[in-house]
């Protein structure tokens, strides 16, 4: 007796861990987009408070 081919379509858990995984990586990429200050500049004064100003020009 000859072994049973694999079927070439994924299976449903499969199909549904990629859209889990997509779903997360818009969410981190949302986050991020919302959480990232607009302007770097007005977290400046927390570098410049802990170190000398010319080590906080990378802003």
């Amino acid at each position: 007796m000859l072994p049973r081919q694999a079927s070439c379509r994924p299976a449903v858990g499969q199909q549904a861990g990629w859209a889990v995984r997509v779903v997360v990586a818009v969410i981190v990429l949302m986050s991020a987009m919302v959480l990232a200050p607009e302007r770097p500049e007005l977290q400046a004064s927390i570098c410049e408070r802990h170190n000398p100003v010319s080590a906080c020009q990378v802003w």
